[in-house]
């Protein structure tokens, strides 16, 4: 992206947040040497058809890829996903068509998610009514839960009507995310 990014471990945030709380200087350099290597990779899905399939579908995700920590990240999401997936292949056909994917290329630039959203505009014209993506749990607090949902009116009151916000204590908009 616009802006070089560079993710360090919990420890050294921690000393880092701390120095700065303490009111000490804080200096960093950092060397990157980055190698480019041309990689192809692919994403799983799955689909149960609804009774009004072609009118909309749900894509419910997670991405499989791993970067540092594959028992956290991503392996708890597809977890979520595929034990999902197994409890609603066995209830009755829902009203829209459900879509399981796991998504690859995440740690590499979210090309999994975004490679599935391209590709779906063109091959069918149903449109994309949610995305619920399952992403890690924190590795520092467990009980950290969380839900973040695109700024729309008709979403906005599912999720209410559902009860998820009782459920996650942070509720967000993806434009604060």
């Amino acid at each position: 992206g616009a802006i070089p990014a560079v993710t360090i471990g919990s420890d050294d945030g921690d000393r880092l947040i701390a120095a700065l709380q303490a009111g000490k200087p804080v200096r960093a350099r950092i060397a990157v040497d980055a190698r480019s290597t041309p990689a192809q990779g692919g994403s799983v899905v799955g689909r149960i058809v609804g009774k009004e399939a072609g009118r909309g579908h749900i894509v419910v995700g997670a991405h499989f890829d791993t970067w540092f920590v594959g028992s956290v990240d991503n392996s708890s999401g597809v977890t979520q996903l595929l034990a999902l997936a197994e409890l609603r292949a066995g209830k009755p056909q829902p009203r829209y068509s459900i879509i399981f994917v796991a998504f690859d290329g995440e740690e590499v630039g979210l090309y999994g998610g975004y490679d599935y959203v391209r590709k779906h505009a063109v091959a069918t014209p149903e449109p994309i009514l949610a995305i619920l993506n399952f992403e890690m749990p924190s590795a520092k607090d467990s009980q950290l839960a969380a839900i973040a949902s695109s700024n729309t009116s008709p979403l906005e009151a599912a999720i209410e009507a559902s009860g998820l916000p009782s459920t996650y204590p942070i509720n967000a908009g993806l434009e604060a995310v």
